[in-house]
Order: structure tokens, then C-alpha cells, then sequence
């Protein structure tokens, strides 16, 4: 791999602090312990850090600075952050210029093996995208005929590109846009920049799913889809605990290894009832800084391992 050839990029405002903390931790962590010889370069758009969050994590990885949307958007957003933080990602190759690979991880998740990085990468360069659709076999959601999961894009999709567009895309799998890799060439970056521009322009609420999937599908942009253990969406199922290994696996047999893990809101700053290998349910927090704590509470100063089950 050449200096310049990947790059992981994460976005986060203060109130996210303790989460960015956690995932750029799990890769250094995760990189120590596998002897990886060239750590990859972590960037982190600043939306709004308080400079001792940034005195503590300059050492492992670097900050630019953003204060605007790279846009006009025409409404007063109440949730200026949040805004910044799904606005940027069609432009990380503007913010950051110069590689060949930029892998976006959501400042909610954490990476529990590190040789994930590398395949994210890889199946980038064969296809220019690398992308986790929302679909496996233990997601609730899949089952319940009143979800709302796959239902909720299709009025912003309507409202902002048509009824044709909506329709096309209804029974399409759901590509999420918290972990994905794209090469710096990838078509992605100008269709999804007009899609999500055209998006906030329209709605009223802060998306950038309707425009990450519209600028795949109706664009026409090549991807290469990973399995759901490359970003195992705790909000549909929760994740199984080995607690031999103190790992996260998936939850049905085999139990395979989870590779990234995605929090959402509701898992954010709490304990969740987590099943766990002995048959019990522990009271856990999933965030990376939290359960590496519970792991040294318990005594297990081994836990989390990078595990290279697939």
C-alpha cells in the first residue's frame, strides 16, 4: 500500500466526542495488536470539537477544520451538526485531496477488526464502490410487513426526484451510508453531491440516504456489496456476545465476527440487555470505550483480539 493510497475519514461535533474517541481508538487498538506495519491515516472533519478532544486524539489522527456546508442550503436547520455531517460525504475527496481510497465510517461506529480496512479498500479499487447493503438474515425488520425500514426514503424520494425514481428503487435493498469505500474517481462523489443537494434543497428532514441510494441506483454507479458483519446495524438486531473471547458476533449460527459495529441514537448512551454466548443477557453498553471497560472490570485485559474469522 502507498502513503497515499487509502485514507479513513470520520466526521464528529462534541456531542459525539466519546464515540469518535471510541472508533479511532478501535483502529489504533486494533492495528497494535495486529502488528499492522503501516497504520492507514485517520482524517476527522471538525463540525464543532472543543480543543482538548483534539489535544487528545492529535497523536492518532489529523482535523480539518469545517464551519460550512460545501452548498447553498436554503432553510434554517436547527441541527447545524448533523446537517454538516451527512452533508460532507460526497465531497471528501475536495476536503481531502490526494488519495486513491477514502473508506467513510460514520463517527457511531467502531471497527472490531482491522483487516476489514483493507477489504472495504479492495473491493473499491475492483469496482470503484464498496458499499454494506442493510439486509441480513437476523434484522427484524425484514419480517415485520408494518416496518417501516425500507418505507421511510420513499416520500423524500418522490418529493425531491419523481415518482419514477421513487418506484424504481421501493424493493431495491436499502445501501447504507455510514461505511462505504470509494475511489477517488468513483462516479458516486458528483451524483451523490447533486442528489443530496437536491434533497436538502426539498425536505424538511436531514437525509442523506435518499441521496446516497438515488446516486447508486438511477446513476448508475458500480458497487461491490459486503456482508452485514461490515456494518452490523445494532438498530435491527442486536449483536451476541463471546463472552470466552469478549467479541461481538452476529447473533444467528455461526455466529459469524462482526467486522464494524453501528450504533444509532438509541444505543448511543445506554446499557442494552446483550445476549451473550453463556446463554445470559448482560446489561452492556456497545460502544467501544464501554465495553473495553467492562472487559478490564471483568478481568479479561486480552479482550477484543482481532479474531480474522469470516
Amino acid at each position: 500500500m502507498q502513503p497515499n493510497d487509502h485514507v479513513v475519514v470520520t466526521a464528529a461535533d462534541q456531542s459525539y466526542a466519546s464515540f469518535l474517541k471510541g472508533l479511532v481508538r478501535s483502529i489504533r487498538d486494533g492495528e497494535q495488536r495486529s502488528n499492522v506495519a503501516r497504520p492507514v491515516p485517520i482524517k476527522v472533519l471538525d463540525l464543532g470539537l472543543e480543543q482538548a478532544t483534539i489535544a487528545e486524539l492529535s497523536g492518532h489522527c489529523e482535523f480539518v477544520s469545517v464551519t460550512e456546508p460545501p452548498f447553498p442550503i436554503r432553510r434554517d436547520d436547527h441541527s447545524r451538526p448533523l446537517l454538516l455531517s451527512r452533508a460532507v460525504r460526497p465531497f471528501l475527496p475536495r476536503y481531502i485531496p490526494g488519495f486513491q481510497v477514502y473508506t467513510w465510517l460514520d463517527a457511531d461506529t467502531w471497527v472490531q477488526d482491522v483487516s476489514c480496512l483493507a477489504e472495504l479498500r479492495h473491493g473499491a479499487l475492483g469496482s470503484g464502490l464498496s458499499v454494506v447493503p442493510a439486509l441480513d438474515r437476523c434484522y427484524t425488520s425484514l419480517y415485520d410487513k408494518h416496518s417501516e425500514h425500507y418505507r421511510w426514503m420513499q416520500p423524500i424520494i418522490e418529493q425531491t426526484f419523481g415518482q419514477t425514481v421513487a418506484e424504481d428503487l421501493e424493493f431495491r435493498p436499502l445501501l447504507n451510508s455510514g461505511v462505504f469505500s470509494a475511489t477517488s474517481a468513483s462516479p458516486l462523489w458528483e451524483r451523490f453531491g447533486k442528489a443530496l443537494e437536491q434533497v436538502l434543497a426539498k425536505s424538511s428532514l436531514v437525509r442523506d440516504q435518499p441521496a446516497f441510494n438515488v446516486a447508486i441506483y438511477n446513476g448508475g454507479v458500480r458497487f461491490y456489496p459486503l456482508p452485514a458483519t461490515y456494518n452490523w446495524l445494532c438498530l435491527h438486531c442486536l449483536p451476541r456476545l463471546d463472552v470466552a473471547r469478549w467479541v461481538l458476533t452476529a447473533p444467528g449460527l455461526p455466529h459469524e465476527d462482526l467486522l464494524i459495529v453501528h450504533l444509532t441514537r438509541r444505543h448511543l448512551d445506554r446499557t442494552v440487555p446483550m445476549p451473550c454466548s453463556d446463554g445470559r443477557d448482560r446489561s452492556l453498553r456497545l460502544d467501544y470505550l464501554g465495553l473495553h471497560a467492562e472487559a478490564h472490570r471483568g478481568g479479561r485485559p486480552g479482550a477484543l483480539k482481532p479474531t480474522g474469522t469470516r
